[in-house]
């Protein structure tokens, strides 16, 4: 029952709602870092719709902390057409800091955009 609830909220519409309507970005965090992962990709869906930087930030560390549990899923960021969007997902295997996350951010050393060949390179080191 327990597992059934987090997925649910990890859902999209969940997941908007509650950030849409924080009015505490601590408490956000908090929160956010306790899903499973299922939300990876409704906090990637969020992440390219909120304008809102602390926002962001905070959206960024959740997928760091659940990412970590699927790098695959994880990695659709960095397929994504938006720069921004590949280059927060750069920032977040460069968070999780294991050698596995390597790999994903070594393809960006290639990517045609040379603001993402710049942030891989950051993320490398």
């Amino acid at each position: 029952m327990i597992n059934n609830l987090v997925d649910k909220a990890g859902e999209y519409d969940v997941v908007k709602s509650l950030i849409e309507g924080a009015d505490n970005a601590e408490s956000l965090k908090k929160f956010l870092v306790l899903l499973n992962k299922n939300a990876i990709t409704p906090l990637f869906k969020v992440l390219e719709e909120i304008e809102d930087v602390e926002i962001k930030t905070i959206i960024c560390y959740a997928l760091a902390v659940t990412g970590k549990m699927d790098l695959e899923s994880l990695s659709q960021g960095l397929k994504s057409e938006k720069p921004e969007i590949i280059s927060n997902t750069i920032k977040i295997f460069s968070l999780i800091k294991e050698t596995a996350s390597v790999g994903y951010v070594e393809k960006c050393l290639k990517h045609r955009d040379p603001a993402i060949r710049k942030d891989a390179i950051k993320g490398l080191s």
